[in-house]
């Protein structure tokens, strides 16, 4: 039954339905597109158009229900794209800022202040951007003035492209460092408190040594964080009731040797991978237990910016279909 129907929705004869409904949104790094999939269950909807955004490597959904997008426009900044009007703005320039290009962003819970925070793109350290501290944006709302400063304190950090803030607060960075000589990275993920001040390494491979082919995204459920580990096509789980131990972390999932950056989760528990290899511009979807269940996108979208899901409760399931499931390529039963 289910081979039958994958078979149908490759010809673009019926959608591939998700039990639990989700509004997914991306942005295609290679195009400088947005993108989203309908619930309804029709085919991957542009929402901005191609070159809308230059180089875009961070997404985020804002507290205002907006999404914000951060890319290298002018030096590198973050833009608004308002859901209701599909108009794009920039909010914070971040040319003063030393020329960061974002690798991340997410939110400060309202209760700790509501600022956004902005990680730092490790490809960048081809151009000379510098590496530092994740940085805080205050009045980033419409019709607010955006302020920019530091925000982690206590240990250095080199690059950031993946950020997840805890319901307290708590802020988990991927620290990754980009040698631009052997063209390898590496890194850890580290543990700031609501402040921003640092409380310790979290072991997030599992080995005894610690350390990650690039940490990029990541992500937060319940009380587990994923983490991408960008160069070796590797999901870490990490359970942050006991972090620092290794047989609390493992190996979660795996997406066939593909370099991969953005992370997302859905509402059924189930994981969104992005990959940054190119040109394919797959989105690897992940059952809870780290199951492949698809790998599905087209040259048309490049390599994956940036991930979002927004849960929908009001639907009943999430759908690809016609050109969405134009690069529906492998179904696995076991784990990888």
């Amino acid at each position: 039954m289910i081979r039958r129907l994958l078979l149908a929705i490759a010809a673009g004869l019926a959608p591939a339905v998700f039990a639990h409904a989700d509004t997914v949104y991306f942005t295609s790094k290679t195009t400088g597109g947005l993108y989203s999939f309908d619930t309804s269950g029709t085919a991957i909807t542009q929402l901005a158009a191609p070159n809308t955004f230059t180089s875009p490597t961070a997404l985020a959904l804002g507290p205002d229900g907006n999404l914000y997008v951060g890319d290298d426009a002018g030096g590198g900044r973050v833009a608004r794209y308002v859901m209701t009007t599909g108009s794009v703005s920039t909010v914070v320039s971040l040319v003063g800022s030393g020329s960061v290009n974002p690798g991340a962003i997410a939110f400060r819970p309202s209760a700790q202040g509501g600022e956004m925070l902005v990680g730092r793109n490790p490809e960048k350290a081809f151009s000379g951007y510098p590496m530092g501290p994740v940085l805080q944006v205050s009045g980033w709302a419409a019709g607010q003035t955006a302020v920019v400063q530091p925000y982690t304190s206590g240990a250095s950090v080199d690059y950031s492209p993946g950020l997840a803030v805890a319901a307290d607060g708590t802020l988990y960075v991927s620290n990754a460092f980009y040698n631009t000589t052997t063209y390898s990275m590496t890194g850890d993920v580290l543990k700031f408190n609501s402040t921003g001040t640092y409380q310790t390494e979290v072991n997030a491979d599992g080995s005894a040594s610690g350390g990650l082919f690039g940490p990029a995204g990541l992500a937060l459920a319940g009380n587990s964080l994923y983490v991408a580990s960008t160069m070796d096509g590797w999901v870490y789980k990490t359970d942050l009731a006991n972090p620092n131990t290794s047989t609390n972390t493992a190996r979660f999932a795996h997406a066939n040797g593909d370099y991969i950056g953005p992370l997302a989760t859905l509402s059924n528990g189930s994981l969104l991978v992005g990959s940054v290899s190119g040109p394919a511009g797959l989105i690897y979807h992940f059952d809870a237990d780290g199951v492949l269940l698809a790998a599905f996108g087209s040259a048309a979208y490049g390599q994956i910016g940036g991930i979002v899901s927004v849960p929908e409760p009001s639907a009943t399931v999430l759908a690809f279909a016609g050109a969405s499931c134009a690069g529906l390529w492998r179904i696995r039963r076991r784990k990888a």
